[in-house]
């Protein structure tokens, strides 16, 4: 009996027990794992068991392909515990085989709004995470917010809409854009113990290295300035040098501000992080 835990951007991780041998995952209501954006097939992948018992996933979209451990699958791939599927651009299923085990990938969270484009009158469900905003139909920037969307209104708009065909680049690009946001962590190398020493990420919340009340870190020696913000930007973590001293380097070069790659290490004065993404 396998158990999905459900990764979207931004929203809370969910967990599905379902207890029959072919699970049918799409934006259709009737799916039996519904997954409501506009770049999920009605019906897009359909997971079974052999008569052996092993489990496998199929792709349905004749459009879409689905995403298996990091590859492009436009027919089938097996499926064993902690098998990650990517499923439109929106949704990372982690396949569980024993769901005493599904707590083990929880973790994350999102929030969606409704959007229509100005150039070409498309409607639909985007992350308000995302600061560079683009209609899924033209590409355009030229958005205007229309509401927050509760999954019930989720479904039904999807439901009636057309699908988005997305090209491999794009869900492959989606695939890690998830996977950093969840696996990503902040973490102090000088050697100082006083304070937080680790600090796992979340798109939703900033982490800040400062003096002030509410900083996440503790900042050490001489400073001026507001502090240095970790921020998820819709593709990666950035961090942003507010202080006016002391000046910040990252990997041993001065800037003010600096997308952050795995390993990379940053430096206040004499205070040492280090950002790693498992």
């Amino acid at each position: 009996m396998p158990t999905f835990v459900i990764h979207a951007m931004g929203r809370p991780a969910q967990k599905a027990t379902i207890n029959q041998p072919e699970i049918v995952a799409g934006r259709d209501v009737q799916c039996d794992l519904i997954l409501p954006a506009a770049s999920a097939s009605h019906q897009h992948a359909v997971f079974s068991t052999d008569d052996s018992g092993r489990w496998g996933v199929r792709c349905l979209s004749e459009t879409n392909p689905i995403v298996v451990n990091g590859a492009v699958i436009k027919e089938s791939a097996q499926v064993t515990e902690g098998t990650e599927i990517l499923i439109g651009t929106e949704f990372l299923l982690v396949f569980v085989e024993n769901e005493f085990k599904a707590d083990n990938y929880m973790g994350g969270k999102s929030i969606f709004g409704k959007y229509q484009c100005m150039n070409c009158d498309w409607s639909g469900m985007l992350s308000s995470l995302n600061r560079e905003k683009r209609c899924m139909v033209c590409g355009g920037v030229d958005l205007k917010a229309l509401e927050r969307y509760s999954a019930e209104t989720a479904m039904q708009d999807f439901q009636e809409g057309a699908t988005f065909a997305v090209d491999s680049d794009m869900v492959k690009a989606s695939l890690n854009k998830l996977k950093n946001a969840r696996r990503s962590r902040f973490e102090r190398i000088d050697g100082r113990t006083e304070g937080t020493v680790r600090k796992n990420l979340s798109e939703s919340e900033a982490v800040v290295v400062g003096r002030k009340p509410g900083a996440t870190f503790m900042l050490f020696g001489f400073s001026w300035g507001d502090g240095a913000r970790v921020v998820w930007e819709g593709k990666q973590y950035v961090i942003k040098n507010e202080l006016l001293f002391p000046a910040m380097k990252v990997n041993g070069t001065k800037t003010r501000t600096a997308p952050l790659r795995d390993g990379d290490v940053i430096e206040l004065g004499r205070n040492r992080f280090r950002f790693i993404t498992e």
